[in-house]
């Protein structure tokens, strides 16, 4: 039984050897997690996927649901916050008109101000990395926000006009 007495590192070797007709073998065991007897253990929330999709030439805008609704936590725990880790091409990511950076961190009650701006004209595929927070730890592993931006439907065109010599509408085109 170990009974530390000084706070246990965040990491523990522990080590034994055996003798075995002569020779000696040494075993190691690595990152050995100690839990104390009524100690809370924290564990990492989970972050999946977002996809979201619009026409060309409009903004791709966030709400804090997006981000919530793909953030579990095993203790249910809120989202806290997330950190934008990679940034779409195409495009720029904003967070209220000001361009996001690789690795900014965004508190939950900024997430409604999120928003992405597409190259004029631009029609595809992007997107970005993200990863939550509980507030004390960041999920293992980030998610992809898939943004689809799609071509906008071409309409015929007819010009309209009051035909100053006959009475009603005339149209052509």
């Amino acid at each position: 039984l170990y009974m530390p007495t000084n706070p246990i590192p965040e990491f523990l070797s522990y080590g034994f050897s055996a003798g075995t007709g002569g020779k000696n073998n040494f075993h190691e065991v690595r990152n050995l997690q100690i839990t104390l007897p009524g100690q809370i253990v924290d564990t990492p929330p989970v972050v999946s996927d977002i996809s979201k999709t619009a026409p060309e030439n409009t903004h791709v805008t966030f709400t804090s649901t997006d981000f919530v609704a793909k953030f579990s936590s095993q203790e249910n725990k809120p989202l806290q916050k997330i950190k934008v880790i990679s940034l779409p091409l195409n495009g720029a990511l904003k967070l209220n008109g000001t361009n996001i950076m690789a690795n900014q961190e965004i508190s939950i009650s900024d997430l409604n101000q999120i928003s992405f701006v597409p190259v004029q004209n631009y029609v595809g595929s992007t997107g970005f990395q993200w990863n939550g927070s509980d507030g004390n730890l960041y999920s293992l592993n980030p998610a992809n926000v898939n943004i689809n931006i799609e071509a906008q439907s071409v309409m015929p065109y007819f010009e309209s006009f009051r035909n100053s010599t006959a009475s009603g509408l005339v149209t052509g085109g």
